[in-house]
């Protein structure tokens, strides 16, 4: 036989096909149905330790995660007494000092919101969840937006990484530079930072919000209520200098081409 007969044959040799057909079939079918070994499997294990994340752990009674968290909550508290510093400051003291400490503040206000609260939304500081409330409550009036409205945004910023228009015109990320763009192209960088602020659908935030059912929505709600509030306690014959930061997003301030303007508002 030669070696392409054997071939045809299963690797069968003449002697093999003369021992009878039967024989012949039974043993052609065990080579055939015979496994043959693929590739290891992957270990399991290993793929969980290669990616395994090591987050800081504390025996703190207070703090979730780390101690170190002392540092951006005590800064956010900070922000919030430079805030009523400035109150209580302004009737005694000069403008040109109030435009100084004004634009501070600003800055203060975009460096909070891009630092200590986005911080404070992927690790919230306290193991109790009423003092992240009631910390969320201070951010707000602090940085003149809702914290918790800035969770949502920036947790829907994730889901869509700055996406860019599908079929509809529509985008998964709210703040997606590309949600406002043209035939397919990101949208102006100038308009991106001045327009967004005034770009916020506060109906789909709180939609959002409330899909949570956590009490989301309440919150978010109690800290929109706290911002004018710091306003009524000044008597009403002084003209009030109101400085902000336009960063990009009104109600949640998550945007990351910020800059810092001064709003005065009489």
């Amino acid at each position: 036989m030669t070696p392409s007969n054997r071939n045809r044959n299963h690797g069968l040799s003449a002697e093999g096909w003369e021992a009878g057909p039967h024989y012949c079939y039974h043993l052609a079918k065990s080579r055939l149905s015979a496994k043959v070994p693929g590739p290891p499997k992957p270990n399991r294990t290993m793929a969980a330790d290669a990616i395994r994340i090591e987050r800081p752990t504390t025996n703190s009674k207070l703090l979730a995660h780390t101690r170190w968290d002392t540092v951006p909550a005590a800064a956010g508290l900070f922000h919030l007494t430079y805030l009523f510093g400035l109150y209580f400051l302004f009737p005694h003291a000069p403008l040109w000092v109030m435009l100084i400490l004004g634009f501070v503040y600003s800055l203060m206000v975009n460096a909070n919101i891009n630092g200590v609260g986005h911080n404070f939304i992927h690790n919230p500081f306290f193991r109790s969840q009423l003092l992240n409330r009631l910390f969320g409550i201070t951010q707000s009036i602090a940085c003149c937006f809702s914290q918790t409205m800035y969770d949502a945004v920036h947790m829907q910023h994730h889901k869509g990484n700055s996406d860019r228009q599908d079929e509809k015109g529509d985008t998964i990320d709210w703040l997606s530079i590309y949600r406002h763009g043209h035939d397919g192209d990101a949208e102006d960088p100038w308009r991106y930072v001045f327009l967004s602020f005034f770009r916020d659908d506060v109906g789909a935030i709180r939609k959002d919000l409330r899909k949570r059912k956590n009490g989301d929505e309440f919150w978010g709600n109690m800290e929109l209520a706290a911002l004018p509030a710091r306003f009524l306690s000044w008597r009403s014959s002084y003209r009030r200098i109101r400085f902000t930061s336009l960063t990009g997003d009104s109600s949640c301030i998550s945007c990351p081409f910020g800059i810092s303007a001064i709003v005065l508002v009489t």
